[in-house]
């Protein structure tokens, strides 16, 4: 029998050639031998880098690599004669003070304005600056007060910093926005 009798003998009886045969045969042990490679590469990976990349857990706190008691707070007393901005420069150093210290209670409770969000925004700001950023600011060198145009009883403080950030030291300029809530500057947010 020639092979082209082999093929219809086959076609009809509804067998696959032998030659076909050893072609699955073959593509089943390197679909085998891929998968084996693939999950061994999987597992190297998982063993080397696990460590390094596992995102940290939500009690974890970062550790404290800046030393306190060299931080720069504003000084009090050059802001005396005027008793409004001494009050928000006083509420600035403690939101500050309590960032740094890592006391999200205290951070929270700095954000001292009526409006029905500033607490929430306060604590999502706080986790944000913390966990994610481990943001620290090492010193608070200028204010500068800016009243808003158009609502008298809103005043930006716009401050220069320099900060360490992801073990890193920049310059950066905060805004913290004060509201005046039954005749006091309060804390409404910080951009």
């Amino acid at each position: 029998m020639n092979r082209r009798t082999i093929d219809k003998v086959n076609y009809y009886t509804k067998k696959q050639p032998y030659y076909l045969n050893k072609v699955v045969i073959d593509i089943k042990n390197i679909n085998i031998v891929l998968f084996i490679l693939f999950l061994t590469l999987i597992l190297t990976g998982c063993k080397i880098g696990g460590t390094q990349n596992s995102p940290r857990s939500s009690d974890e706190e970062p550790k404290a690599t800046v030393d306190l008691t060299k931080i720069n707070y504003f000084n009090l007393e050059l802001y005396s004669d005027n008793k409004d901005y001494r009050e928000m420069i006083s509420i600035i150093n403690q939101n500050v003070k309590a960032l740094n210290e890592r006391d999200e209670q205290r951070y929270v409770s700095s954000f001292n304005s009526a409006e029905p969000q500033v607490k929430t925004n306060a604590e999502s700001s706080y986790k944000t600056l913390v966990r994610d950023m481990e943001k620290y600011i090492l010193n608070l060198e200028k204010a500068e007060f800016k009243k808003n145009d158009t609502n008298p009883n809103e005043l930006q403080v716009i401050v220069s910093t320099e900060i360490q950030q992801n073990q890193q030291i920049k310059k950066e300029t905060s805004v913290f926005i004060f509201k005046l809530e039954d005749n006091r500057w309060n804390l409404a947010y910080i951009d």
